[in-house]
């Protein structure tokens, strides 16, 4: 019993002194904490963070999650957060001042902060880059967003820049009607206009399709609509208009209501017409094409025929490989082929007038058994004014005057001899009389015709000479012995004579007066007005056109086609002009090529040209051996000679030689600027009296007005872009010096190498987008703003004698001759020699210059004996010695090749202070001191002993 008692007592007492122990932590632990009274680093402690409602605040820093053990560090489950502000409005509130800057990103450290993106905010927001441009601008006003402009006149504008959207992912942002303007990544499809249903959901966007304006759906790959309410199911195909409907492949439909189905290039061009086959069109209105590569052009008509063609009004193409034009009488009778590879035409009618079957020709009839099958009034074929009732017997042929007299007729009844009814013509054939039939011969307007057919001053054939004559006069004066002519037109070959080798045959001129001066000249060919009028003994001229060739007289091997081509010529042999005015002038020049109209128009006695476009070589007079290819190349030219121009207005007003331009207006402006050459569009366009010059590249050495300057040569886009004066350049690279003016003897390779120079001399710039010092820098070398030197001038090293380098050192901060400097913290500024050649060792030598004195001291990195450090010194070259070496392993020898010792003396040390002896402290512990008295020196040590640091003396 008593054991029971004293076990419930401990128990009670225990528990007893644990609910005090619990209650006494508790109130500690919820008591107010009171601040020490004292700062640290003593028996206080900082400030802390307890829990609990009350608001707080701390003087020092707050550092969360510091080990990292967790995945959060900082939680503001509710409220506001305030940084540099004790009253937050909502969210995050950062209040700072707007000229520093709000948001900056560094790395874990705190170190290496960008701004490469810093948030202001002074009535309005900015987002600002590393170079101090605003990239983004958002207006409070309006809510304007501007990029690379703080004034945005829209929601979006984008100033001074493009916009490139890139990528293949993003849907399509939103469907439903609307009014917007899409880009979809991932459908590479454009929209733009409005919908107002489902048109522009994902579903129903092709890939690779455009849609422009209200209601398009265009559901084809590749495919576009522009216009209203338009439908493209097909792949690659188009539409432009309104209510349209495309489902075929790679088809086109353009105008309002338009259907085409058919694939491969099937189209439709109007008004409600209908394309169901393929590769075929309709034109015009309510036109159906249900035929394979068929065409209907018109209003109205039907083709269900492959391979054909219908045209006109209310014309159906039923049948293959037909042809059909004219018009029906309605819509219910329409003019109509009657069969397969058929040519008809017809108007008004269901039956056409004339047609063209496979074994003849029908007129009046779609039935042919003949060659030429002719059908109606009496089945005649009448010519003249009109049909008078009664006239001829079927099968005849009548030639009626305006009175219905017969002036022709051949009767069907009589075996088709003709009758003439009017013998007051002139001429009388009668199948009966036979009255002007002379020995087989015919003559019109003569009774006495000589040859097969003889026409008076008209007509003329033999069969002697084989000439053939048309025209009043033509061929007047050719007698026997002139062969194988053909003059066609009034006094053509008006005086060609006989002859034997050089006799005036095989010649042929058609028109007015052609070749009509003409003598023995032999095989030439003369068609136009006055073409060759003035040719006697040339031969084997080709003249083409009014007045072409008109003054030659005796120039062979010509050819001119076109109006006034060679007009003037008048000896000059083996030309060819083609073209208005080409070669107009020319009189004596030969081996000249002109093709366009005024094309070498002013040349007389230049030769061996070749000139191509409209007024090419226009100007030019005496010069030679020159091409010129392009609009208005070479169009000023008179006298100069070896050049060779490509492109409109390329060498456009030179007069000088051996200048070479390709593209469009290159080398523009030369007048007597020699030897130079420039491919692209404007090279060296400005440049008036330059030479020598070479220039690839679009705008490359384009120049100002009235620029000069000579033996530069530049490659590259818009490289020596502003040159005028500066010469013996050479620029490499997109925009290398151009804005280089005067500067001369510079070389500058690279993207924008050197562009901020527009003067000064003897520059070297090379690297992207390096720049020399100045605008007007003159002597420097850069390359890659890592290596630089001033002083250039071209001679032997390239560096005067008061020139300097500097390595990762602006020339503006140069003091010595050769300057190294590490601008990256990451790299140490250092300067390493290294020779790989076998058995030698780098070195570093240090001489005095004086002329004649060969002193000085090597430095050697001793590769024999085991990477050593050596210092020798060399009097004269004479005597060479090591006086300090340093081994791998630290030890120092002076005097000694190899030191066994940290440092090993072969020799005397001496020790000499003439300064004031130091405190013997730590930094001095270990130090030997000699003093230098009167009577007696003292050498003592900087040593610690029973605590305390003194000189102590060396007994000696």
């Amino acid at each position: 019993m008593l054991k029971k008692i004293i076990n419930s007592f401990i128990k009670i007492f225990s528990i007893t002194i644990l609910s005090l122990l619990i209650g006494f932590s508790l109130q500690i632990a919820l008591a107010a904490w009171q601040e020490p009274t004292a700062a640290p680093p003593g028996n206080n402690i900082a400030k802390p963070v307890n829990i609990g409602p009350d608001f707080q605040f701390k003087d020092g820093g707050l550092l969360v999650n510091n080990t990292g053990l967790t995945t959060v560090g900082f939680i503001v489950a509710a409220g506001s957060v305030g940084i540099s502000t004790t009253t937050p409005a909502s969210g995050l509130n950062l209040a700072v001042d707007g000229n520093v800057g709000a948001i900056k990103y560094c790395d874990q450290y705190g170190n290496n902060c960008y701004t490469t993106v810093e948030l202001y905010s002074s009535g309005s927001t900015l987002w600002k880059s590393d170079d101090g441009g605003i990239n983004i601008y958002k207006t409070n006003i309006n809510g304007n967003v501007g990029i690379g402009t703080t004034s945005p006149m829209a929601k979006l504008t984008v100033a001074n820049g493009s916009v490139l959207f890139d990528g293949a992912s993003g849907a399509t942002p939103t469907s439903g009607p609307g009014t917007r303007l899409m880009w979809i990544p991932a459908r590479a499809a454009f929209r733009a206009g409005s919908v107002s249903s489902n048109e522009w959901d994902d579903a129903n966007i092709g890939y690779g399709s455009a849609a422009f304006g209200e209601d398009n759906n265009v559901y084809g790959d590749g495919s576009a609509a522009f216009g209203g309410h338009n439908n493209v199911d097909g792949n690659f195909s188009a539409v432009f208009g309104e209510n349209n409907i495309v489902s075929g492949r790679d088809s086109v439909s353009f105008g309002n209501d338009n259907k085409v189905t058919g694939d491969a290039g099937a189209a439709a061009f109007g008004y409600q017409n209908d394309v169901t086959e393929t590769s075929s069109v309709a034109i015009g209105f309510l036109n159906n094409v249900s035929g394979l590569y068929s065409i209907a052009f018109g209003a109205i008509n039907d083709i269900s025929g492959d391979n054909s063609i219908a045209g006109g009004k209310y014309v159906s193409a039923p049948y293959d490989n037909s042809f059909i034009y004219g018009s029906g009488v309605d819509i219910n009778n329409k003019l109509t082929t009657t069969q397969t590879k058929q040519f008809a035409v017809g108007f008004n009618s269901t039956t056409p007038l004339f047609v063209v079957n496979e074994n003849g020709v029908g007129i009046g009839t779609t039935t042919t058994q003949w060659e030429l099958t002719v059908a109606g009034q009496a089945a005649n074929v009448v010519i003249g004014y009109g049909t008078a009732p009664g006239i001829g017997r079927d099968g005849d042929i009548l030639i009626l005057d305006e009175n219905y007299n017969k002036v022709i007729h051949i009767e069907g009844a009589n075996s088709g001899l003709p009758e003439l009814t009017n013998p007051n013509s002139g001429v009388y054939i009668s199948g009966k009389g036979n009255s002007f039939f002379t020995a087989g011969n015919v003559g019109i307007g003569t009774t006495t015709p000589n040859n097969l057919l003889s026409v008076y001053q008209l007509i003329d054939f033999n069969n002697t000479d084989f000439n053939t004559k048309l025209g009043y006069q033509a061929g007047l004066n050719i007698v026997s012995g002139a062969q194988q002519n053909t003059f066609v037109g009034y006094q053509a070959g008006l005086s060609s004579v006989a002859g034997s080798t050089n006799a005036a045959e095989d010649n042929t001129a058609v028109g007015y007066q052609s070749l009509s001066s003409n003598t023995t000249g032999y095989d030439n060919s003369a068609m136009g007005w006055s073409s060759l009028s003035s040719n006697t003994t040339g031969y084997n001229n080709s003249a083409v056109g009014e007045s072409a060739l008109s003054n030659n007289t005796s120039g062979t091997h010509n050819s001119a086609v076109g109006a006034h081509a060679l007009t003037d010529n008048t000896t000059g042999s083996t030309n060819s002009a083609l073209g208005t005015n080409a070669l107009n002038s020319n009189e004596t020049g030969y081996g000249n090529s002109a093709v366009g109209a005024n094309s070498l128009m002013n040349n007389k006695s230049g030769s061996l040209n070749t000139a191509m476009g409209r007024y090419a070589l226009k100007d030019n007079i005496n010069g030679y051996k020159n091409s010129a290819v392009g609009a208005s190349a070479l169009s000023n030219n008179i006298n100069g000679y070896y050049n060779t121009a490509m492109g409109a207005n390329a060498l456009k007003d030179n007069n000088s030689k051996h200048n070479t331009a390709v593209g469009v207006e290159a080398l523009f402006h030369n007048i007597n600027g020699e030897y130079n050459s420039a491919l692209g569009d404007n090279a060296l366009s400005f440049t008036k009296n330059g030479l020598k010059n070479t220039a690839v590249g679009y705008y490359a050495g384009y120049g100002i007005a009235s620029s000069s300057f000579s033996n530069n040569s530049l490659f590259g886009y818009q490289s020596g872009y502003a040159l005028t004066t500066g010469s013996d350049n050479t620029l490499l690279g997109n925009q290398a010096g151009d804005n280089l003016n005067s500067g001369s003897k510079n070389i500058l390779l690279g993207y924008q190498a050197g562009n901020n120079l527009t003067s000064g001399i003897k520059n070297i710039i090379i690297g992207y987008d390096i720049d020399a010092p100045t605008n007007n820098s003159s002597n420097i070398l850069n390359i890659g703003n890592l290596i630089f030197a001033t002083g250039l001038n071209g001679s032997g090293t390239g560096l005067s004698t008061d020139g300097q380098v500097g390595i990762g050192v602006m020339p503006a901060n140069l003091t010595q001759i050769l300057e190294i400097k590490s601008n990256d913290s990451s790299l140490a500024a250092r300067l390493r020699i290294t020779d790989t050649n076998a058995g030698q060792n780098p070195e570093l030598q240090l001489q005095y210059g004086p002329a004649g004195d060969n002193d000085h001291w090597g430095i050697y990195n001793d590769k024999g004996s085991n990477n050593k450090l050596q210092i020798w010194s060399y009097n004269n070259n004479v005597n060479p010695g090591n006086r300090l070496t340093i081994q791998q392993d630290g030890n120092i020898g002076i005097g000694i090749n190899d030191p066994q010792q940290k440092l090993e003396v072969d020799g005397g040390v001496r020790l000499k202070t003439t300064t004031a002896q130091p405190t013997c402290d730590v930094n001095a512990r270990g130090t030997f001191w000699f003093t230098q008295n009167a009577g007696t020196d003292v050498i003592e040590i900087c040593a610690l002993k029973a605590n305390v640091y003194d000189w102590y003396p060396i007994s000696f």
